[in-house]
Parts: structure tokens; C-alpha cells; sequence
């Protein structure tokens, strides 16, 4: 079996070491400030691993894109 850890655990552990302080929505721009609540934190918590992982695999593409380019830089000057 996989020793790789699944997101839904991870979640859960991440949970389970947070002091469960609500986050404040707001700030000092808006005129209302207001905490979310256990769902609303889950749902920003896999959008933030969402944006993280689409990061990654953004980067990823960008370098074996300037390897390419690089390499056909170097077949041109040949």
C-alpha cells in the first residue's frame, strides 16, 4: 500500500493541531467584520491547497518550457 498521505487526513491532522480560533473576515475596509465558521474555514483551507498544487504544476510547465526554448536557441546557432 502507499505510504502518500490523502488530503482528507491531512485536513483532518491539520485540524486536529489548529487552537480552533475563528478566522475574522473583514479587515479594516469593510464596514462589517464577521468570523467563518467551521465549513467556510474547510472550504478556504482546499481552495488555498488548490491554488498551491495549480502553482506548482504552473512552474513545472514554465521550466520545461525555458528548456526548450533554450535547446532550440542552441540547435539555431549551430
Amino acid at each position: 500500500m502507499s505510504k502518500k498521505r490523502k488530503r482528507n487526513e491531512e485536513l483532518q491532522e491539520q485540524d486536529n493541531s489548529d487552537t480552533k480560533e475563528p478566522l475574522e473576515v473583514g479587515g479594516d475596509k469593510g464596514s462589517s467584520s464577521r468570523t467563518l465558521d467551521e465549513t467556510e474555514t474547510v472550504n478556504v483551507q482546499k481552495k488555498i491547497f488548490h491554488a498551491i498544487k495549480e502553482t506548482g504544476r504552473a512552474f513545472k510547465k514554465a521550466r520545461d518550457f525555458e528548456i526548450r526554448k533554450i535547446i532550440k536557441r542552441i540547435k539555431a546557432a549551430e
